[in-house]
């Protein structure tokens, strides 16, 4: 019975030796070669272990064992248990840190045979970390660096035993996003060789791994990024659309820069010929051919004077010289008429375009020197005028719709009215409305709506039925 006791004690203290040997590669490993004192610079198995911990060394031998602690030699007491080939500490305290060794010697001649050894850590948790920059000492909340430098920061462990197992370097956006910066760093040293300003007010964070922590232990600094002035320039309405006189124009300059810098308008070097608001707008109520000329921003900055690239404004406009009555043609309700451009500034083989005067708007109707209208209505009378545009352009027409206009086309002939629906679906015992428009020129004397049973003239009512009152039409010699 004391024999099986025995042997399922041996067993157990192997798979306890044996767990250690796993964890810690504690094993004290024979070297082969003549016997020389062990020194600080030699390299020796870490043993890493926690205060209070028991550990078991073994070095299996049949020789003679001496057991040393930093070369003293160990002697059985309540803390030390000294075995055949194992020394049993029961709880590992600071005073059992350093050098452990297990010499065999003869046990005839006492001769030293081979010497093992292991390195006891005490296991202790570091007390914080930080961050350091060449030539700037311990980094604070922010770090200020300007664009185009290099970024060299190390990250600092105070105290802690054994060192840490990893670091690991991050970069996280204003918005959020973490990226890793394991290609930009070895170990405890991150380098950026050129910072850009798209790092502006990203945080750069240490995470040290310990074995000691159940948590890394963090450190990080965000980055204020000194950098210069640069330009964007806009304008309503946007580039590529024509400006013309008497048009509400705006410039606009955004400045973007690390210290923000004061932005100020120039037009050929000098002052803006408008006030400029705070906010970079050059505001033209009505652009004139005055205006014309190049502009720029500029910006005082810590870093010097910067300035945009120069933006030509552009504005169309037209000279007027005399103004010219309307030359009147008359052609009869349902004939024909050619217009023909007039030979002062107008080319007669160019681009010619027609254009019909509709309130303060010119419609296009037709292009090349002459303009043929068949079968002619009331509706087609009214004031045309040829123009010849380098381009054809709406916004033009609409200019030269300013201009008298050359020729002023009257059409003559008998009343004709014009359903304004031709097609009506009425509900039984509901309201029904009837709406024309009647033209004739010279102008009509009477109007009257004829029915089966009644006949009424605007402005009366009899038979169920109301005649509203004859207004004036937008078009030339018509009414409704």
């Amino acid at each position: 019975m004391v024999s099986r006791w025995i042997a399922c004690l041996i067993i157990l203290l192997a798979a306890f030796v044996q767990r250690h040997a796993g964890l810690t590669s504690h094993s004290l490993h024979h070297h082969g070669a003549p016997y020389r004192p062990l020194e600080e610079g030699d390299s020796k198995p870490e043993l890493v272990v926690r205060v209070h911990e028991e550990v078991v060394l073994a070095c299996d031998s049949d020789a003679q064992l001496t057991w040393k602690h930093n070369g003293k030699t160990v002697q059985r007491n309540s803390v030390y248990h000294l075995t055949t080939d194992t020394l049993r500490i029961f709880r590992v305290g600071p005073q059992e840190e350093g050098l452990w060794q297990c010499e065999e010697r003869d046990p005839k001649s006492k001769e030293l045979l081979a010497t093992r050894a292991v390195w006891i850590v005490i296991m202790d948790a570091p007390k914080g970390s930080y961050l350091t920059a060449e030539g700037k000492g311990k980094v604070g909340p922010w770090f200020n660096i300007k664009e185009n430098t290099a970024l060299r920061i190390r990250c600092v462990v105070e105290g802690g035993r054994p060192s840490p197992s990893s670091f690991e370097w991050w970069l996280q956006t204003p918005d959020g996003e973490l990226d890793s910066l394991a290609n930009y760093s070895t170990g405890n040293n991150l380098q950026l060789d050129k910072i850009s300003r798209q790092l502006h007010n990203c945080t750069v964070s240490c995470s040290v791994s310990h074995v000691a922590l159940p948590t890394p232990l963090n450190a990080s600094t965000k980055l204020n990024i000194t950098y210069s002035p640069s330009f964007v320039i806009s304008r309503l309405p946007g580039f590529g659309f024509p400006l013309y006189e008497g048009m509400a124009v705006s410039l606009k300059c955004d400045v973007d820069s690390n210290p923000q810098a004061s932005h100020r308008w120039m037009k050929d070097d000098g002052d803006p010929p408008v006030p400029q608001t705070k906010d970079g707008f050059l505001n033209f109520t009505s652009i004139s051919r005055e205006h014309i000329g190049w502009y720029k921003c500029s910006a005082q900055h810590s870093l010097g004077t910067f300035a945009s690239s120069g933006y030509y404004l552009n504005v169309r406009y037209e000279e007027i010289l005399t103004k010219q009555p309307p030359r009147q043609v008359e052609v009869a309700l349902g004939g024909g008429v050619t217009l023909e451009c007039a030979s002062s500034g107008v080319s007669t083989s160019g681009p010619n375009c027609w254009g019909r005067l509709s309130g303060n708007r010119l419609e296009a109707v037709g292009a090349g020197p002459q303009l043929r209208l068949d079968s002619v209505l009331y509706q087609e009378a009214g004031a045309y005028r040829c123009v010849a545009p380098a381009k054809p352009d709406p916004l033009l027409l609409e200019r030269k719709a300013m201009l008298p206009p050359d020729i002023e086309v009257v059409v003559t002939g008998q009343p004709v009215v014009y359903p304004v629906r031709r097609n009506l679906t009425a509900v039984g015992g509901s309201q029904l409305s009837l709406s024309v428009e009647f033209c004739a020129n010279p102008e009509a004397t009477h109007a009257f709506w004829l029915t089966q049973n009644v006949v009424l003239r605007p402005g009366q009512e009899g038979g169920g039925y109301i005649a509203q009152n004859v207004t004036v039409s937008r078009m030339i010699s018509c009414n409704n």
